[in-house]
């Protein structure tokens, strides 16, 4: 039986054990005094956190008793950085002060607050007359809010974890917003059915999509205990984005077949022509959606043309590339007309979704020049939905 995460805050000081479970966790980054005096407002923070009703983790960089001990600082930076990293929130208040003890100028903070600054968990605030902090607000213009109080600051904090997500063992490690993902779910899911056990956990990278303000990407490195094999593997990282549709439109006559590519510029291609040529595809950000009318919504967004859903046939599911990214590409075909063949062969328009940056060009090809232009992926997939149909 699960033993259930705690339902009361809990604090966890300096260099102690990360929870076994939990279903949230902030951490409270901000100057530290390293003498015990009224400017800790880490205690003040807690006090308001029990005020709203806060039952999760609370990780401060404080001693639980006595002073600061400069003998284990590079303990102390281990620790901070994995607490960070494997908390669901980082509040950063920042009430800078320039003190001759240097006591409240949080140069550390500084450091913090770039190290964590791609997160996409930070929370910041800072009292109006705090110092120097006039940099740290305009490189996080567009991408996080300011409060100018400590109540304020947590409470976003507080909303934005809401009830938590219920984790356990080295789940912990695992950001909520990555851990409730589609993209780090349908990765983790097929792990924990055969068997195998999720041991250590760092996020690397997270992309959030410009247009739609979601996370489209994270890249993380998991460290896995393979039951098959009885080992650990630990020295790999893992591409998750949203899962693809995508759809071989193809018109077949007795002499020869034709094949709907897509050009489009995307900036890893590697060719002669510097253009990508793909199958139509895409996904959505849009949990609602299903495979299908994923591939419907992206056949009408790329080539202009609504068709029913009924004509498009799926052909597999499949990982697009195993050994570096986790997502599925699900496959449809659907055989065009005469008319339809002839519309796009003649179709000059720029199509796609101009709020993403595309600009994509459609070409008729042959079968045998479509292969020549697409890449391995596009050409197993293009292998695989008209085998049987040549």
């Amino acid at each position: 039986m699960k033993r259930l995460a705690s339902t009361e805050l809990t604090v966890v000081h300096s260099r102690e054990d990360i929870p076994s479970t939990e279903m949230k966790s902030l951490f409270l980054a901000g100057p530290t005094p390293r003498k015990k005096h009224n400017l800790e407002w880490r205690s003040e923070a807690i006090k308001i956190l029990k005020e709203l009703g806060y039952n999760g983790i609370v990780y401060t960089p404080t001693e639980r008793k006595g002073e600061f001990d400069r003998n284990v600082l590079k303990e102390q930076c281990a620790w901070e950085y994995k607490t960070m990293m494997a908390c669901d929130a980082i509040v950063f208040w920042i009430p800078r002060q320039k003190r001759q003890d240097f006591e409240m100028i949080a140069l550390t903070t500084n450091v913090e607050f770039g190290r964590f600054f791609e997160s996409n968990k930070m929370f910041c605030g800072a009292p109006n007359d705090a110092k120097s902090i006039e940099y740290l607000k305009i490189i996080s213009e567009n991408r996080y809010e300011w409060t100018n109080t400590l109540r304020d600051t947590l409470k976003r904090a507080v909303d934005y974890l809401g009830e938590g997500v219920y984790r356990e063992g080295a789940e912990c490690l695992v950001p909520k917003h990555i851990f409730e993902s589609a993209q780090f779910q349908n990765w983790y899911k097929s792990h924990k059915q055969n068997g195998n056990q999720l041991t250590d956990f760092k996020t690397l990278f997270e992309f959030i999509a410009p247009y739609s303000k979601k996370m489209f990407m994270t890249i993380f490195k998991p460290d896995v205990f393979i039951e098959k094999e009885n080992r650990t593997k630990n020295n790999e990282f893992v591409v998750a984005r949203t899962d693809v549709s995508y759809i071989c439109a193809y018109h077949k006559t007795k002499k020869e077949t034709k094949i709907l590519l897509c050009e489009e510029f995307r900036s890893p291609v590697v060719n002669d022509d510097s253009m990508v040529y793909e199958l139509v595809g895409g996904s959505s950000d849009n949990p609602n959606d299903d495979e299908l009318q994923v591939a419907a919504n992206e056949f009408e967004e790329e080539t202009g043309v609504k068709l029913k859903k009924s004509r498009f046939k799926k052909v597999d599911i499949k990982q697009s590339a195993a050994t570096l990214c986790s997502h599925r590409i699900t496959l449809y075909s659907v055989e065009l007309t005469d008319e339809e063949i002839k519309h796009f062969e003649e179709d000059k328009d720029i199509h796609g979704v101009t709020e993403a940056t595309e600009q994509i060009h459609l070409h008729v090809m042959t079968l045998e020049d479509a292969l020549k232009k697409v890449d391995w992926t596009n050409a197993g997939m293009i292998f695989a939905a008209m085998k049987g149909k040549e």
